[in-house]
């Protein structure tokens, strides 16, 4: 990261503090003022040096002791028993591999046998061997998921598990019946232990927390497709957590780099919502905040949320108080994302 001259090197720790040359922020002390904290907790030190480029790097040391007690966690652990021998039939509409689901099923000492069909009748069903658990790969088919389990149901009661990928709005993790289940892609090894476990032992309960830890209800009920978002945000990773997560969500925001910019957008098209940034360098979230109060009529004013890392208790009301709506703290997530847009409906 390159920094202004005569940068204090002790600024460079404040969480808070933000360094911009021109309309772009070069640097923000939080993720170093994090590292340090953590460097500090686990008994090390951390070195910072600006070379005459004005260029930072940083350097820490740790020393550890060797531990030989750890064990390696249940869904690591070679031929696990709940899992062992059970046997799993995989069913796709196409030939490509499913290296996650074989070799874990490998590593777990379970049998899998895998299958194909080219339509979407599942009589077939019937005739196969005998499975302990039904995997249905959805990925790369047209399908509709509950159709396919209704028609799959009519078939066999075995535990089924459907996997897709997320695409749109409506995609979510969902726990069908007590053994049935939707699980998108990309999910890791965790995921699937546990999904096979619970699925297996007809646990409900368990699945559904899995679903919380995993992926989120999301339904075209809950969030309006038709919001119009502006983000107003000047550091370019942010910028891009914000607009992937929109995007998951079914928006395609508008993305600018500062209060001024978002007056001027405001000038040329409506919004429904504006994702500010207070720490902008121009003109800051609360200044634009202020200018949009003053001049838009009410009923054709956006919601404005504040996105900041300086987030601590009483904030909030202070947000409220110069005119925000809302607030969410950074990093910015989708579950804080979600808590704000289900408020929000176009003008």
């Amino acid at each position: 990261c390159i920094i202004p001259a005569k940068t204090n090197t002790k600024t460079l720790l404040n969480p808070f503090n933000e360094i911009f040359v021109g309309e772009e922020e070069v640097y923000t002390g939080l993720s170093l003022a994090i590292s340090s904290e953590i460097i500090k907790l686990l008994g090390g030190s951390l070195k910072i040096k600006i070379n005459n480029d004005q260029v930072i790097s940083a350097s820490f040391t740790l020393t550890f002791e060797k531990n030989t007690s750890v064990t390696n966690p249940k869904f690591l652990l070679k031929d696990t028993p709940i899992l062992f021998e059970k046997s799993i039939l995989l069913v796709s509409d196409n030939h490509t591999p499913c290296p996650n689901i074989t070799s874990y099923a490998s590593l777990w000492g379970m049998k899998i046998k895998r299958t194909f069909y080219e339509s979407n009748n599942f009589c077939w069903i019937k005739k196969t061997e005998q499975h302990d658990l039904l995997i249905v790969d959805l990925s790369n088919s047209r399908l509709n998921e509950l159709e396919t389990i209704d028609k799959i149901r009519k078939e066999t009661d075995k535990p089924l598990v459907l996997l897709k990928k997320m695409k749109s709005t409506n995609d979510f993790f969902k726990v069908i019946q007590k053994n049935s289940v939707i699980l998108y892609k990309p999910f890791d090894a965790l995921t699937l232990f546990n999904t096979y476990v619970n699925i297996i032992q007809n646990n409900a309960n368990k699945l559904r927390e899995i679903r919380i830890q995993t992926h989120l209800d999301i339904t075209q009920n809950n969030l309006d497709p038709s919001l119009r978002i502006l983000v107003a945000e000047n550091n370019r990773t942010n910028q891009k957590v914000i607009n992937r997560i929109l995007n998951k969500l079914g928006y395609n925001p508008t993305i600018i780099s500062n209060g001024k910019k978002a007056l001027e957008e405001l000038e040329k098209a409506h919004y429904d919502i504006i994702l500010m940034d207070l720490q902008m360098p121009i003109m800051n979230g609360l200044e634009a905040t202020n200018e949009i109060r003053k001049r838009w009529d009410k009923a054709k004013q956006p919601k404005i949320i504040a996105i900041t890392a300086d987030s601590l208790k009483g904030d909030k009301q202070t947000y409220l108080d110069a005119g925000l709506d809302d607030y969410i703290s950074k990093p910015v997530q989708m579950q804080k994302l979600l808590s704000v847009l289900y408020k929000c409906k176009p003008k």
